[in-house]
């Protein structure tokens, strides 16, 4: 089942890799961010970056699925 509209958190700028990342919607996000989130200031959806750089690409997912896509079973 697909979620709709979600995006990792955080989604790094750099592309790096991040030692835990959630799936959050767009309210969740801009709550964050005005609550000043430690991990913000690296993100790629961060409201500043956005503004410069426009919005990244969906985060590709460990095993090749897609954001909201069941992760394959081994």
């Amino acid at each position: 089942m697909a979620e709709p509209n979600l995006q990792v958190c955080p989604t790094r700028i750099d592309g790096s890799a991040v030692l835990f990342a959630h799936k959050v919607d767009r309210p969740r996000c801009q709550e964050r961010q005005r609550q000043r989130y430690h991990k913000c200031f690296t993100c790629a959806w961060n409201n500043s970056y956005v503004a410069k750089h426009g919005e990244p690409a969906p985060a590709p997912v460990p095993g090749g699925a897609a954001l909201g896509e069941p992760l394959p079973v081994s």
